[in-house]
């Protein structure tokens, strides 16, 4: 059975494939329509039509089609050029009637059919009007002046240059435009002005708080500050609340003297720092007197010496610690020595029923041997999942069953893909075959073997 290539196809008529049916450089066939359609990167184009654009295609060949969108025309390439195709010449036109056609004239459409006209016959105006004729049918409305020997248009210049509607009073004191003073800006109703930071001599020097609503003056003679508010002046720092108690000899705030510390210290009682019936100095003797150790019992035992001051610990005895220690299960001590039911030295053979354990380490190789030692029969069952850490995994049976449909190689890739995968197989004296992923090319590598009895089918779209 030789290969098959099927492409992707649809047997819908007028149907086209979208851009997420096909990948860059795919074919799709609509059986139906006879056409094909392929992806060049972000469009559907159709491969077996004319080329569209505005530019001629590249790397054209005699036969080609290109359907230029910038001048509307179909043209061809006969091998060394597009050319248009279709009516050439307007006598090629089929609604076209020539009638001794002559130099400068044009096409006109009479209703049924293209023909040959003179500009008089189709109403055009003659190439041979003049400068000064377009000039004369110039006309210009009020308030603008027109020469229509030069084409000039310029404004008329009556009124003393002002334009119309303007006076004077826009940039001088007028009756509408005035200058602005702090008069007008106080007598001003739609919210007050105020003034910042006057300044004068004294108290006595300040204007009318009424005529000033909202100023802040500072008076030179005492250093305070106003502020012009409800017809008068409020002084904005009022020493006058301070008391001379703050940094002054008072009854409650009191210079530091020594006189004074002295007197707080006198009040003190002699006893704090003499011998007195309560306050003692420190002895050696008084310090081991006031230490004593009582022994509770139990293993071991203490003592203490109050003339040395010295404390003695004694360990208890092997019987005491023989007596915290019982065998247990397939275990027996007996004078303190631990025995099992069998030897198991590490040069001894020893069987246990079953064995419960999170790790087992020995040499550089351990063997299970399920059946008869060295004869390779039993099986070993594995009720869990198997992990081997190891570099190389040998498998010398000649059955391998897997219950996973899918076998993943490579798994323990965490980076990006760097490494090629796939499947080689062992032939002996021959040269191996491999299919193998080639992560250099993104491709699949066949080691350039031939397939065969295989169909690649495309799908529908």
């Amino acid at each position: 059975m030789a290969t098959k290539i099927i492409l992707k196809k649809s047997s819908t008529g007028g149907s086209v494939p979208l851009t997420s049916d096909l990948d860059n450089g795919e074919v799709a066939v609509n059986l139906v329509d006879r056409k094909l359609y392929t992806d060049n990167g972000s469009t559907i184009v159709r491969l077996d039509s004319a080329y569209v654009d505005s530019s001629a295609p590249s790397n054209p060949v005699e036969g080609d089609l290109w359907y230029d969108t910038g001048n509307n025309l179909l043209k061809a390439y006969n091998g060394s050029a597009f050319v248009g195709v279709g009516h050439l010449n307007l006598s090629d036109l089929d609604d076209t009637t020539i009638t001794s056609i002559a130099s400068g004239e044009i096409l006109k459409w009479n209703g049924s059919a293209f023909v040959n006209n003179t500009l008089a016959e189709a109403d055009v105006q003659p190439a041979s009007t003049t400068v000064a004729t377009a000039r004369g049918a110039i006309s210009v409305g009020t308030g603008l002046s027109y020469d229509s020997s030069t084409g000039a248009i310029s404004v008329n210049s009556s009124g003393g240059g002002n334009i119309s509607g303007n006076d004077t009073d826009d940039l001088s004191e007028g009756s509408t435009n005035l200058y602005f003073t702090d008069a007008r800006a106080l007598a001003a109703t739609d919210g007050e002005v105020v003034k910042f930071a006057n300044l004068y001599a004294t108290e006595g020097a300040l204007p009318s708080a009424s005529t000033y609503h909202g100023m802040f003056a500072h008076v030179h003679a005492t250093g305070k500050g106003y502020f012009a508010h409800g017809g008068s002046w409020r002084k904005l720092l009022d020493e006058s609340a301070s008391t001379t108690d703050v940094l002054t000899e008072g009854s409650t705030n009191l210079y530091f003297t020594n006189a004074r510390a002295d007197a707080r210290i006198a009040a003190a009682t002699t006893d704090d720092l003499t011998e007195g019936s309560s306050n003692l100095y420190h002895t050696t003797a008084r310090a081991r007197a006031a230490v004593s150790v009582t022994d509770a019992g139990g293993d071991g035992s203490m003592a203490y010496n109050s003339t040395s001051g010295v404390l003695t610990y004694t360990g208890p005895s092997a019987a005491e610690v023989r007596a915290h220690h019982t065998g247990g299960t397939g275990v027996t001590i007996t004078n303190g020595s631990i025995a099992i039911g069998q030897a198991v030295a590490s040069s001894d053979n020893v069987t246990f029923n079953k064995v419960t354990t999170d790790l087992i380490e020995g040499g550089s190789t351990i063997t299970i041997d399920p059946s008869a030692t060295g004869d390779a029969t039993g099986d070993v069952v594995i009720a869990g999942s198997l992990t081997v850490q190891g570099t190389t995994t040998s498998v010398n049976s000649n059955e391998v069953n897997i219950g996973d449909s899918i076998i993943k190689l490579n798994a323990d890739e965490t980076g990006a893909a760097s490494q090629n995968g796939g499947i080689e197989i062992e032939r002996g004296t021959d040269a191996n075959v491999s299919f193998i992923w080639n992560e250099s090319d993104n491709k699949w590598d066949l080691s350039n073997e031939t397939l065969q009895n295989v169909t690649l089918d495309g799908g529908s779209y």
